[in-house]
């Protein structure tokens, strides 16, 4: 499974100043199929020691299993944070 992309990511106000919480569209591919579209809302928090802990909602019917769909998705955003290309 991999993620094609993640389109209109729009950042959602937060009062902790570690944690950024986002909404997003994420088109994921299985082995075999084109890919769908699915919203999606994650969370960043950012600890002192660590990298940052991604938390991953998808919000609508996904034709894949799930678990493996929240893996990639988590990665593939943590990837995202880090080169800076998230608001």
């Amino acid at each position: 499974m991999t993620v094609v992309q993640i389109d209109d990511i729009s950042r959602r106000d937060s009062l902790i100043h570690y944690r950024r919480q986002y909404t997003a569209t994420a088109v994921v591919r299985h082995v075999a199929s084109d890919g769908q579209s699915v919203p999606i809302a994650f969370t960043i928090e950012q600890s002192a020691t660590e990298t940052p802990a991604v938390s991953v909602d998808i919000r609508g019917p996904l034709d894949y299993p799930v678990i493996p769909a929240t893996h990639v998705l988590r990665e593939y955003i943590l990837k995202l944070d880090l080169q800076g290309k998230l608001p």
